[in-house]
């Protein structure tokens, strides 16, 4: 037996991904090595042309 000292009205969510804001992202680090976020558009580009 427990007894909840929480809030009624808080929402419980537990999302499945997590959404950082772009000013937070300065680096990538992926398979091709460490890149900032327009090396990562300009592969793209790169791969899809």
């Amino acid at each position: 037996y427990t007894t909840s000292t929480r809030e009624k009205n808080l929402r419980n969510e537990h999302p499945l991904v997590d959404y950082t804001p772009p000013q937070y992202i300065n680096l990538l680090f992926t398979d091709l090595g460490i890149m900032t976020p327009s090396a990562v558009s300009d592969e793209l580009i790169k791969l899809y042309s």
